[in-house]
């Protein structure tokens, strides 16, 4: 995980290594930029809540080339200063998503077996296969 000050020509340099790592911004506690295997680079902002025993959360803030490195420390900046106000921005934007998902329709009831016909796939008849 090294240690580099996130500018435009820094990130460009940051080569996938066949793993995911992440490098850190030296001036910017818990803002960084995590590289993908596949070359993909998305800025970060990682923070706890509760102390250093606390389990970290971490927030997406963009892919680079969509938002520029001083955007996305913009933004590093916001989601840090709401975590410091005892916001959970991780846990917000979780909720969101949840709430965006549309709910599966109702299920759908089954017709009882005993009851209902059966169809044989094979001829297209249906019928109870009881001999009548």
């Amino acid at each position: 995980m090294p240690k580099i000050k996130i500018t435009k020509s820094a990130v460009d340099a940051l080569a996938a290594d066949g793993k995911r790592y992440a490098a850190w911004d030296s001036e910017l506690k818990g803002f960084g930029v995590r590289v993908a295997p596949s070359g993909r680079k998305t800025y970060v902002v990682q923070y706890r809540i509760g102390g250093r025993h606390a389990k970290s959360q971490m927030v997406k803030l963009g892919v680079h080339g969509a938002i520029t490195p001083e955007q996305a420390r913009r933004m590093a900046h916001q989601v840090l200063g709401e975590v410091a106000g005892g916001n959970d921005v991780a846990a917000q934007r979780r909720a969101a998503k949840r709430e965006r998902k549309p709910r599966p329709p109702a299920a759908k009831s089954q017709p009882d077996p005993q009851t209902a016909p059966s169809s044989n796939p094979s001829t297209g008849r249906t019928g109870t296969g009881a001999p009548q």
